[in-house]
């Protein structure tokens, strides 16, 4: 036991010797914000750090967004080369966020936390609609893409099966409310009836939609039951279930201590409608992120590692997001993923599983 403390010390001393500082390409950038939350589980409120991660090319359009969620206690520049793909060439706004910088992050409810990202979103919207802001009109929060990493897998999961509701000060409408400037009225015409056009934004900002897609990069799920800890740490498996919602599922072959059988990918594809399953054969828990040097060689020794290469194992999740996305938000065939997928055999199975009325995204209604 004490052998195993000390190995797990070392590790969290090497990520933190990891979570240098963000450096992108040119077109690619990132600012970072503070983000204050009003409940943090055992504190009335915390600060977030968010590390936001755009194409700064012209010209400027609203893309969707993608709400990466970091495993547990890992830090988020292992997830850096993450960003940085899905916002090259402008497919997609990143949003990551820290709950600290320290070592040992504080351990924040799983039904807590998942409160958060109506408040991320809301803070986004407010950049993309503040002209003296990077952001400014680069986000599009109607469509939001959940994607992480063990139990921010997890995390995406519970927000995929409950979906995201915003508070009642969203941004979400802002959007409908240019467009509506722009052409003068509700049909384009140039009409300015105030009242008649302020009903009519009513009514748009109650209609508006978010529309999720979630990527699952190795789930780990946790909780079941109903004592106080479990409805604090909910099983995001028994979640899905039922709610009819549709995943791309990215699993690691080898399993251990970090990826337990019974609480892995295996526990999460049987409860989807919809999606697919992609196993890289010889990739561990830890591949999947961007760990480095001896960090990541004492990660994958105690998680397990295969063959692969780090970043060949992450060439797998990627490919599906910018796939599983396109399809979600933008309504592009994924036959080039589906091909390159089918030729991986090698390397990792693939799973396509459809529904009788296939869905890949959920669409939800945002309440106030």
């Amino acid at each position: 036991m004490g052998a195993c403390f000390c190995l797990l010390l070392l590790m969290m001393w090497g990520a933190t010797m990891d979570s240098g500082g963000e450096a992108f390409t040119d077109s690619v950038q990132s600012v970072s914000r503070d983000l204050e939350v009003h409940e943090c589980g055992g504190r009335k409120a915390c600060k977030l750090n968010l590390m936001i991660t755009f194409y700064s090319g012209l010209p400027a359009a609203p893309v969707p967004v993608v709400l990466f969620l970091t495993g547990f206690q890992m830090p988020r520049s292992w997830y850096n080369s993450y960003a940085e793909q899905l916002a090259s060439n402008g497919r997609y706004l990143v949003v990551q966020y820290e709950t600290s910088s320290s070592i040992v992050k504080p351990l924040i409810p799983d039904q807590i936390e998942v409160q958060f990202f109506p408040q991320l979103l809301s803070f986004v919207a407010g950049e993309a609609s503040d002209s003296a802001s990077p952001l400014y009109n680069r986000a599009d929060v109607s469509r939001v893409g959940l994607m992480g990493h063990s139990r921010g897998a997890k995390l995406a999961a519970l927000a995929l099966a409950s979906g995201v509701v915003f508070p009642h000060q969203t941004l979400l409408a802002a959007r409908t409310q240019q467009r509506l400037a722009s052409t003068g009225g509700p049909d384009g015409v140039g009409r300015d009836h105030g009242a008649e056009k302020k009903c009519h934004q009513q009514q748009q900002q109650q209609k508006q939609q978010v529309q999720l897609a979630a990527v699952l990069v190795d789930p780990v799920d946790s909780g079941s039951g109903s004592s106080a800890q479990d409805l604090q740490f909910p099983s995001a498996a028994e979640a899905l279930a039922g709610q009819n919602r549709s995943a791309a599922v990215i699993g690691a072959g080898i399993c251990g201590w970090c990826n337990p059988t019974s609480d892995g990918w295996r526990k999460f594809w049987p409860v989807l409608q919809s999606g697919w399953l992609q196993v890289v054969t010889a990739a561990g828990h830890l591949q999947f992120t961007d760990a480095k040097g001896a960090t990541a060689w004492a990660w994958d020794k105690f998680c397990g590692g295969g063959a692969l290469s780090h970043a060949e194992v992450q060439e797998f999740p990627v490919r599906a997001a910018l796939a599983w996305f396109g399809l979600a938000f933008e309504d592009k065939p994924p036959n080039r993923y589906i091909d390159w997928s089918r030729k991986q055999q090698e390397r990792a199975s693939f799973e396509v599983k459809t529904a009788e009325t296939w869905d890949c995204s959920s669409s939800l209604s945002a309440h106030e």
